[in-house]
């Protein structure tokens, strides 16, 4: 879950790359070997970071519609958690009867110093309190004995 009060692009980047960690390691260790395909569902940044962690590229050009999907493999010969996944499909609106629609991308917002510029926020949650954010998964054991 993201902060309430919102997020760098880079720390959008990095929650994907912590959840991906973290639901993997989930995955082998509560159902190992049993697993062969998992479909995630989200809005176009999660999907965008999501791709571009699983594929370790950080550019990967995407933009992502109502919608689409966004296909990756798994490399047979990957030895790491993230960066041994290659793109089948990204943004695929085709089964859509006017394809993919209302795309964006990372490049749609403007960006100052790694911040969203003039993004307010949702008025009136200024004193809200900002907790449960962060992981949502609890894994069987913690990570320091993996």
């Amino acid at each position: 879950m993201p902060p309430r009060t919102g997020e760098e692009v880079e720390e959008v980047h990095q929650r994907a790359i912590d959840f991906l960690q973290l639901f993997i390691l989930t995955l082998e260790q509560r159902w190992p070997g049993l697993h062969k395909r998992v479909v995630l569902m989200g809005h176009a940044a999660t999907v965008i970071t999501l791709a571009r962690a699983l594929t370790a590229d950080r550019n990967l050009p995407v933009r992502v519609g109502c919608c689409s999907v966004t296909e990756l493999v798994r490399a047979p010969d990957a030895e790491r958690m993230l960066g041994g996944w290659k793109v089948r499909r990204l943004n695929d609106g085709t089964f859509l009867k006017d394809g993919a629609g209302r795309d964006w991308g990372f490049e749609d917002i403007e960006i100052a110093d790694g911040k969203v510029v003039q993004d307010i926020g949702e008025p009136g949650t200024e004193g809200e309190a900002d907790d449960n954010y962060g992981p949502q998964i609890r894994l069987p054991v913690p990570l320091s004995n993996l």
